[in-house]
């Protein structure tokens, strides 16, 4: 709500007038005004208007009336919210611009009669004299307004206001005007539309697609949609491809997991992401000293290291940010998890340990239960709402895509030719099965993550706005060589 004392306004400054040689005779070329800046305003409500200018002789679309021919009404009053370009410098003998005291009155200004939208009623074409709104008795350089005198800087272009609502009809209000934002459809009569408010009362530059709000070209491009991209820089995976001695290259595989590789969106069940199967599915703990085993002091679960996979033998830091799960073997009333904080293993002993979090007393209580057992879920990100792990809120979706990339040998920065890219550099070619990109070396791979919070569609309500967000945790990708 912008009240009657309120103002939002992104002017372009003014220019400066030309070198003078006897008082204010401009001998030089005036600089050009600033251009108008850019004022959006957006709501999931309303947007009321009150301010407006309050001179008693305003009337509709600029046509502001004048007391006399050069009269201080030719000073177009400043609407309270405004992204007017600047004026641009005075030209010969001081006319036609901005001067030592400031901007000069609008008509005064030389205003492009297309700048009016085709109001052929507005000053200076009618009631006004275009000679005497130059303030002037000799002729300026045209009869019309069209240009300035000579030597006076251009003025700054005008502007954008935007105003982002869901239906302007009714969430757009200017209630001290009469009229409905973007008027009524005229029936019989289409694209025609009657009772319209003129919202210039308040506002210059008008509105982007005032007088046609639902048509598509006058539609503004919002700062908001429920669909959010978000990349990652490209990330060189180095030569790791390359055999040590032989310069042999050898394929890396890429491998990840917690998507459905045909969407590469994260599956649900409920409220819930779909966790990734176990890489050690559930297994009760040894009571005499075989593996698995846990030690409660030391807050470790150590297994036997035939039961982890190689690549977490070869690279266990990779559990960072599993989870171990500990449970009654009678059912899940007793599950708690565990973030692995980090692992080892000995190769000697063929034993595999992970370190978790103990969470105070809770799993050294869990360890205390008749029959407990434990499995190890990978997690290769993590979907979090407000602190909640795996939260997963209705009418919205997470998509994970892949890319990969060839360095330019000149530039040494990722190529730009299409050939050299998986996708052809089109982001729309991403892939949903990160085993795509395995079919041949690449010196580059960068993923894109995709955000929906209304994926039924629809309008934007305020249920939608308000619905919790998934983010995420954290994120990685394995590779072997």
């Amino acid at each position: 709500r912008i009240t009657p004392s309120g103002s939002i306004t992104a002017d372009g400054g003014t220019g400066g007038g030309g070198e003078n040689v006897t008082f204010f005779d401009r001998v030089g070329g005036g600089s050009g005004g600033g251009s108008g800046g850019h004022i959006v305003i957006a709501s999931s409500a309303n947007i009321i208007i009150e301010a407006e200018i309050n001179d008693s002789v305003v009337g509709p679309f600029y046509s502001d009336a004048s007391v006399n021919a050069i009269g201080a009404a030719f000073i177009h009053q400043k609407r309270p919210l405004r992204a007017l370009g600047g004026q641009g410098g005075a030209g010969r003998e001081d006319f036609c611009g901005a001067s030592a005291t400031g901007e000069r009155g609008w008509a005064a200004d030389a205003i492009p009669f297309e700048a009016f939208e085709g109001n052929s009623s507005i000053p200076p074409q009618n009631v006004q004299s275009w000679l005497a709104a130059c303030n002037r008795v000799a002729p300026c350089s045209t009869t019309t307004p069209e240009g300035t005198t000579p030597g006076a800087g251009g003025d700054g272009g005008p502007g954008i206001i935007q105003l982002h609502v869901s239906d302007p009809g009714t969430q757009i209000q200017f209630p001290n005007q009469p009229g409905v934002y973007g008027g009524e459809p005229v029936p019989g009569d289409p694209g025609q539309v009657t009772n319209s408010v003129d919202p210039t009362f308040s506002m210059v530059p008008p509105p982007l697609g005032w007088r046609a709000p639902t048509v598509p070209v006058d539609r503004m491009i919002s700062f908001f949609n429920t669909r959010s991209d978000a990349f990652s820089d490209w990330i060189p995976l180095g030569l790791a491809r390359t055999n040590p001695g032989t310069l042999v290259d050898e394929q890396v595989q890429l491998f990840f997991q917690g998507t459905d590789p045909t969407t590469g969106e994260v599956p649900r069940d409920g409220l819930s992401a779909v966790e990734p199967s176990p890489v050690v599915p559930f297994t009760l703990l040894s009571q005499s000293g075989g593996l698995p085993s846990a030690s409660a002091s030391a807050a470790t679960v150590t297994f036997d290291g035939a039961s982890i996979d190689a690549i977490y033998r070869a690279n266990p830091a990779l559990m960072a940010e599993f989870v171990l799960r500990v449970r009654d073997d009678g059912g899940t009333a007793n599950s708690q998890d565990f973030p692995v904080l980090g692992a080892s293993y000995d190769a000697v002993a063929d034993t595999f340990t992970v370190t978790v979090d103990p969470r105070g007393d809770v799993f050294r209580g869990l360890l205390d239960l008749s029959a407990p057992g434990v499995e190890l879920v990978p997690f290769f990100f993590r979907l979090v709402v407000d602190g909640m792990n795996d939260a997963y809120p209705p009418n919205t979706s997470v998509r994970i895509l892949f890319d990969a990339a060839n360095l330019d040998p000149t530039t040494g920065q990722p190529s730009t030719d299409p050939g050299e890219v998986f996708s052809g550099g089109d982001v729309t070619n991403f892939t949903a099965d990160i085993m795509d990109l395995n079919a041949q070396n690449w010196d580059l791979f960068r993923v894109k993550i995709e955000f929906d919070i209304n994926v039924g569609g629809g309008p934007i309500t305020q249920d939608v706005l308000t619905n919790p967000r998934p983010a995420l945790k954290f994120f990685r990708v394995p590779f072997t060589f």
